[in-house]
């Protein structure tokens, strides 16, 4: 995902998990990674949570690099585990 917003020229920082996400015990068996977008007024598990289109797209384009190198690599469950985030900035 780093690499995919490097080459998009996106703005972000790493971000060390500190929550109790499912992605902790996944991260055993398998990659992890997640990927946050700005919210409106850093609102976030509220109702009246937003994020505009062009930060969806955003993560989008972001999500879907490394999916597209990573599909020949979970055939044959070559991939190194990570546990990885990152956070796009506006």
């Amino acid at each position: 995902m780093e690499a995919a917003a490097l080459e998009a020229r996106y703005r972000f920082k790493r971000m060390v998990a500190r929550a109790y996400h499912d992605s902790s015990f996944v991260a055993c068996i398998a990659p992890v990674a997640m990927l946050f977008i700005p919210c409106r007024g850093g609102v976030s598990h509220r109702p009246d949570e937003f994020a505009s289109r062009e930060w969806i797209g955003a993560g989008v384009d972001v999500l879907h690099a490394p999916w597209r190198s990573w599909q020949a690599k979970l055939f044959f469950f070559a991939t190194p585990p990570c546990r990885c985030m990152l956070s796009l900035n506006p």
